[in-house]
């Protein structure tokens, strides 16, 4: 059975977001065996078990509150947003731009992402195209008008590619779990999630057509109706997933 761009766009964000919560959990890990190894969770430097900052990078022993979402962090960048929380991230930020491989993988993210919203205006457009001559079955891309099937091979072939290259993301020979997890974080991928939600605008009654805000306004509801909606959509990026 063939398959709709929802749905491989669904199993896309499922697989996306099973590799984020292994990796949330990874650092998790990291930040605990730090803590009850004498090492700074920020850079691996040996530290005093009375000591408040590490002499080496200077972050504090209790973590740092990210100043975007107030998370507690016991690493360099955020758990829950990414942000970089000290000239260690930043460092790694500069390398990962300059990465080849890490550009390739967002170069094809912006093109899985253009599949995808060309998906989701092909299915809005034929829901809402009334009396509207629309090619049906057809999505255009980069004003190149395929088929919803060569669409939706085009979109796989890209996702296939994306994971391949996210598998070739390996940190340097000797590098040190602290290391290790700022090679990723500075590699990592946003992922945005879309919620649309239905408000209602309107009741057209059977009887006489006329627009009501409830059918009980109507002189004979009974004889019922239809309802009107707008959709609402809200966009939301995270680094983390539930």
């Amino acid at each position: 059975m063939e398959r709709s761009g929802s749905q491989v766009q669904n199993n896309s964000e499922k697989l996306q977001k099973q590799q984020s919560k292994n990796a949330s959990a990874h650092f998790h890990r990291l930040a605990y065996q730090a803590s009850i190894s004498n090492c700074c969770s920020f850079c691996g430097n040996y530290i005093d078990p009375e000591d408040k900052f590490c002499c080496e990078c200077g972050n504090p022993v209790g973590g740092i509150v990210c100043p975007n979402c107030s998370t507690l962090n016991h690493g360099s960048f955020c758990l829950r947003c990414n942000s970089p929380l000290d000239d260690i991230a930043k460092e790694e930020l500069k390398k990962a731009q300059k990465d080849p491989k890490f550009i390739k993988i967002q170069e094809i993210a912006a093109e899985i992402e253009e599949l995808e919203s060309s998906f989701e205006e092909t299915i809005a457009h034929k829901e809402t195209s009334n009396g509207v001559s629309v090619q049906s079955g057809k999505i255009s891309l980069n004003i190149k008008t395929v088929s919803e099937k060569e669409a939706e091979r085009a979109y796989k072939e890209k996702v296939e590619e994306l994971n391949e290259l996210m598998r070739q993301l390996i940190p340097e020979p000797g590098s040190t779990p602290q290391m290790q997890r700022n090679y990723y974080s500075a590699r990592r991928l946003p992922v945005v999630t879309k919620t649309q939600k239905k408000i209602p605008l309107c009741w057209i009654c059977n009887l006489c057509g006329f627009r009501h805000n409830h059918p009980q306004e109507c002189a004979q509801p009974d004889l019922g109706g239809t309802w009107y909606y707008d959709i609402i959509e809200t966009e939301s990026v995270s680094f983390e997933y539930e």
